[in-house]
């Protein structure tokens, strides 16, 4: 099974630009760049999966993970808090849903997982699909340290953060996915 969180190979200068071009969530309160491991992996991921950079992001989303986030908790108000990892995971109807008249399931295709209906489809019968949501703490002391900073943002480091950041996000959600996949 392939791992639930990849890296597009050859995504890196697009990467690299969009890491540049969101320079402002790599700050800190003094307005450098970021050293705090939890603070730059949540930025280095924002960056790899979020906004500002076209499909196919440095970290896509596959099947059946629909979207994943990073947050640092900050209810103390002190650096090098928990990074809280949120994971959406698509699954099948759960057991009371399963039958109910008027809808159907979405195709599981052994190739792509869970697909979604097309419109042809749901204007003949609603589909549905549940999720889960898995949430859960990264190891801080094993997060990407950045090298670099404050001094400056690299890529160097924001790609390590991503590398790191993927690695632990699979040791957690892979037997997840293999439990769910297994039961098809």
């Amino acid at each position: 099974m392939t791992a639930p969180f990849t890296i597009t190979p050859g995504a890196e200068d697009r990467y690299a630009a969009n890491v540049q071009q969101r320079q402002i969530t790599f700050l800190n309160g003094n307005g450098d760049i970021t050293p705090d491991p939890t603070e730059f992996a949540c930025a280095a991921f924002g960056a790899a999966t979020g906004t500002g950079m076209p499909p196919p992001h440095y970290v896509p989303f596959v099947s059946p993970i629909a979207w994943a986030r990073l947050h640092r908790r900050r209810s103390d108000g002190r650096a090098g808090g928990p990074v809280r990892a949120y994971v959406r995971i698509m699954t099948r109807p759960i057991e009371p849903l399963m039958d109910l008249d008027g809808w159907s399931g979405w195709e599981y295709r052994q190739d792509i997982g869970l697909c979604e209906p097309s419109d042809d489809q749901i204007e003949q019968t609603p589909a549905m699909c549940t999720s889960t949501l898995l949430l859960f703490c990264l190891p801080t002391d094993r997060l990407w340290v950045p090298v670099d900073a404050p001094e400056r943002l690299t890529a160097a480091d924001a790609t390590a953060a991503v590398r790191r950041v993927v690695e632990l996000l699979n040791e957690r959600v892979q037997p997840v996915v293999e439990r769910l996949e297994g039961d098809r």
